[in-house]
């Protein structure tokens, strides 16, 4: 199931540079069936082994150099728990998104995002305990909330420290 996003929940699991991420985690067996449809169907590389993908463009290249909306994926599909930016993904990848979604829990920050739902897409937003289904019924809930502020600026975090700053009084030029 998706969930969505409008605010970054605060965790040290949410990641926002993919491709950091990625590279250090990254496994093996990451690379099941759904990973490899998407590295053949969307990039359109040759699947070799272990993230080693033949690219019609650049030869053969490591799981590391695939595209940033294929490790957004992929990613996500292995850490059900964390939290990734949808502004990673390209229209290119709305269809198999779907699909994705029907079978891996996965979450998004909905973050200054172009990226378009189906209308069958079925979407969780846990801020607001809701289900939706679709692009247009995501748009009525967004003018509804006003919530534009959220989709066009990416992340707002509302920071509230749990402590008195010492340096609040201290002006310097």
């Amino acid at each position: 199931m998706l969930s969505l996003y409008f605010y970054a929940p605060i965790s040290d699991s949410n990641v926002y540079n993919i491709d950091s991420s990625f590279n250090r985690v990254k496994e093996s067996s990451w690379f099941n069936p759904m990973a490899i449809r998407l590295i053949e169907e969307i990039d359109g590389n040759k699947y070799i082994a272990n993230g080693v993908s033949d690219s019609p463009y650049l030869g053969i290249i490591s799981p590391g150099e695939l595209s940033g909306g294929i490790k957004t994926l992929i990613y996500a599909m292995n850490n059900p728990k964390v939290v990734c930016p949808l502004k990673w993904l390209g229209q290119n990848l709305s269809g198999i998104f779907e699909d994705i979604s029907e079978e891996y829990d996965i979450r998004f920050l909905y973050c200054g995002s172009y990226f378009q739902f189906t209308e069958t897409q079925k979407i969780y937003l846990p801020e607001f305990n809701k289900h939706i289904t679709g692009e247009s019924e995501l748009w009525k809930f967004i003018e509804q909330e006003d919530l534009y502020d959220t989709v066009e600026c990416g992340f707002k975090i509302e920071f509230k420290p749990d402590y008195e700053n010492p340096y609040t009084d201290q002006v310097t030029d």
